[in-house]
């Protein structure tokens, strides 16, 4: 879900707080920290969206009306922190805009980091400037950017880019002119950022063309540890698993599913010598037990995607 697009539960919580108690009734009890901001009674009421620090939101447009035979909306904000209302009337606000300025961080000092996407709409542009200076560098499409802005006294920023050939490259130096950093291992998946460094996916040279898990060192990029080997080593089926087919794998699948499973754990679809594609849970530490468990076989008809559960309030900060 893109932050700051509420959810139907997020918009029932949060019609309930600015609706409830209307007509100058007592006040219910509130819970969980909220309080109310606003009492009307509007049936065109609708929300739009909720940034960092406001909430936008609509009146004027029966919502049971076709946009054609509908007359004109009003847009409004609303500063949930002094409760202020402002009237935007009927031009819409940009709301594109409005959540590429959400999702930048905030100005750390002497460096100003803004994340905006390019004129054809796919490409995401860092922009840095040197508010001393005024020097400023694009970096096009950063993933993992650490930090995410260049400190007062370091100008220093690293981030992995997507290549043509479909592979990742490292890039760390000065925003300014930052240089590719020479990686012992062909990076065609990149998983998660760990402590110390990038999990990410690559062909292993002890089983060829099976993809193995690597951890590049932050300190050292040079050095690539195997942190889930292509070759399956110690391994079982988990309990009440719904198959005890043989075991035998020599590298995860390709296209790559790879899930955190906190804590420490990952998911991840391995490709199984018999043909067949097996999801398995790991790596856990030894102490006589399995490695890796196997979940349950994945068929070639079922598509897979990731289920994300935040807390409301990472549509404020993102944490």
């Amino acid at each position: 879900m893109r932050r700051g697009w509420l959810s139907l539960g997020a918009l029932l919580g949060a019609s309930c707080a600015l609706l409830c108690a209307c007509d100058g009734a007592t006040p219910v009890h509130r819970g969980f920290g909220s309080r109310q901001l606003l009492v009307f009674r509007d049936s065109t009421f609708r929300f739009d969206y909720i940034a960092a620090s406001h909430i936008y939101y609509q009146t004027g447009a029966p919502l049971d009306q076709a946009p054609d035979l509908s007359p004109p909306a009003e847009y409004w904000v609303l500063d949930p922190t002094t409760g202020q209302v402002t009237d935007l009337g009927m031009d819409k606000p940009d709301f594109t805009a409005i959540a590429a300025a959400d999702r930048s961080p905030p100005p750390t000092g002497r460096y100003d980091c803004v994340v905006a996407l390019a004129a054809d709409g796919v490409t995401q542009v860092l922009t840095i400037t040197d508010a001393q200076t005024g020097a400023m560098a694009t970096i096009k499409n950063p993933t993992f950017t650490s930090p995410s802005c260049p400190s007062d006294d370091d100008p220093t920023i690293r981030y992995w880019h997507a290549e043509d050939d479909g592979t990742y490259s490292l890039w760390i130096g000065p925003y300014t002119a930052p240089q590719r950093a020479a990686l012992p291992i062909s990076v065609r998946h990149l998983y998660w950022p760990v402590t110390g460094g990038t999990l990410v996916g690559a062909p292993s040279s002890n089983a060829p063309g099976g993809i193995a898990v690597y951890q590049i060192l932050d300190d050292d990029p040079s050095t690539a540890t195997a942190f889930i080997p292509a070759q399956l080593d110690s391994a079982a089926w988990a309990p009440d698993a719904s198959s005890a087919a043989p075991l035998m794998s020599s590298g995860l699948s390709e296209p790559n599913f790879f899930l955190r499973a906190p804590p420490g754990h990952y998911t991840y679809e391995r490709a199984m010598d018999d043909g067949s594609t097996v999801m398995f849970a790991g790596p856990y530490a030894g102490g006589g037990g399995p490695r890796e468990l196997a979940l349950f076989p994945v068929t070639s008809d079922q598509q897979l995607e990731y289920l994300l559960i935040e807390p409301y309030n990472f549509r404020i900060d993102g944490q």
